[in-house]
């Protein structure tokens, strides 16, 4: 990601957190680079370190490369011997292409590899991106959508031909969010296309994703910044009350956090905060100039001075748009309040009789002898479809050829992931993918 001397400074200044992937050397870089071809290495979305010599685009992340497509060649050789499918053939050479600069040859490839595979998770996310550079705002979020309903296959078909490959967004000058074609990865920019697209619910799936994935720093930041334009004050606090550990991201979150209390009748909170983290060796320098510009400003109001309203660097660089401030102090809960114990309860709800059939990781739906059965549907067979957990995701999958399983009026033949909101539909019934929340007693 970087040189070596940026890993020196990073390791004597910052304590990074385990979730937080450090730069590597040169030589670990090349390393990494081998691993991932055998499929031994993978990156998650989230904040890395990274020296930013670019101008900031606000929250538009751009296609990036850790290092230049060197193994290429050598990749597409053993491509060439290995019995890929046309839909892969064509992904493969579309992402060969991407490499020269040529975009739109690259997006005509990934098209006609969807023709072939209309299940290829990683063409989606790919056209996705490029529709959203376009600014075909539509396209790009049904283009997300698609790659999110078939997460558990997203990145399996990229990380192979394009191993550095990642969407890369400035947030200092230091410190950068990676995406890359996974869950988080596809969920931010799917709510990113429609913050773009000035959508009023650019928010809702993102919540949807950080309820399945509770405690993503990364996840936690762009939401609370889509809540916070919308003049959805109480709910992006309430979020950013769920940010955990000291660590860099968590640093942006309390960042934000601050100044949003700062904003809305919450000075002495902001200034508590803001203290807090000033004195803290695992902040960067960036973010320590904008507690400082907090506390300036908390401490005018405190006093009832004019402030001069100086904005952070953060969201100049990010382009946050301030909403309308409010005229009445937002009541907002505490973070001990928030840390009360919530008990999830996710299930389907068949919309026909209005039943709630509660999930676990097994549950079978056929015909006979399944967790839930119905005989009377001749388009079910006697053994359907399984929904199982795995890493915080849930999946559906048929269990037989003749299966027929649609999400959201989109066709499977194979395992594929659902979300809160999606609608199920096997043989003639319809189910609502959706959650409660049960207070610990």
């Amino acid at each position: 990601m970087s040189d070596g001397d940026i890993l020196k400074a990073i390791k004597n200044t910052v304590n990074v957190a385990s979730s937080l992937i450090l730069p590597k050397s040169k030589e670990e870089d090349k390393q990494q680079q081998n691993n991932q071809n055998n499929d031994s290495q993978n990156f998650d979305s989230g904040l890395y370190f990274r020296l930013n010599k670019s101008e900031f685009v606000g929250l538009n992340p751009y296609i990036d490369f850790f290092e230049p497509q060197k193994i290429n060649n050598s990749l597409f050789k053993t491509f060439k011997e290995l019995a890929l499918s046309k839909a892969e053939n064509l992904f493969y050479r579309g992402c060969r292409i991407l490499v020269t600069g040529q975009k739109e040859s690259a997006y005509k490839y990934f098209k006609n590899a969807l023709e072939k595979d209309p299940q290829l998770a990683d063409a989606y996310f790919m056209l996705g991106i490029f529709d959203r550079e376009e600014k075909k705002y539509k396209s790009s979020v049904e283009n997300f959508r698609k790659a999110m309903l078939l997460h558990g296959n997203l990145g399996k078909t990229i990380k192979p031909a394009l191993p550095s490959f990642r969407l890369i967004m400035p947030v200092t000058s230091n410190l950068s969010f990676a995406f890359y074609p996974d869950l988080v990865g596809a969920s931010i920019m799917l709510a990113l296309s429609l913050r773009a697209n000035s959508s009023e619910n650019a928010g809702d799936e993102l919540e949807q994703i950080c309820d399945l994935l509770p405690g993503n720093n990364t996840l936690i930041f762009i939401l609370s910044i889509i809540l916070y334009e919308a003049g959805k004050i109480e709910k992006a606090i309430k979020i950013l009350n769920n940010t955990k550990s000291d660590s860099p991201d968590s640093a942006l979150n309390f960042v934000m956090l601050a100044k949003i209390l700062s904003e809305n009748g919450h000075a002495n909170e902001a200034i508590e905060m803001s203290q807090k983290f000033v004195k803290s060796d695992s902040i960067e320098s960036d973010l320590k100039k904008d507690l400082d510009i907090i506390l300036k400003n908390c401490d005018e109001r405190e006093k009832c001075k004019s402030s001069t309203a100086e904005d952070l660097l953060l969201f100049t660089r990010l382009q946050i748009n301030t909403p309308v401030p409010t005229k009445t102090k937002i009541k907002i809960k505490t973070i001990q309040e928030n840390e009360e114990e919530v008990k999830i309860i996710q299930f389907l709800h068949y919309l026909a009789e209005n039943k709630k059939y509660r999930l676990y990781d097994g549950i079978t739906i056929g015909r006979k002898e399944c967790d839930i059965d119905f005989a009377w549907d001749n388009e079910i067979q006697d053994k359907h479809a399984v929904i199982n957990f795995k890493n915080g995701k849930w999946y559906i999958k048929p269990l037989s050829d003749n299966a027929i399983i649609s999400v959201n009026d989109f066709q499977i033949s194979k395992k594929a992931s659902i979300n809160l909101g999606d609608i199920i539909k096997i043989g003639t019934s319809e189910f609502e993918f959706k959650q409660t929340k049960k207070r610990a007693k």
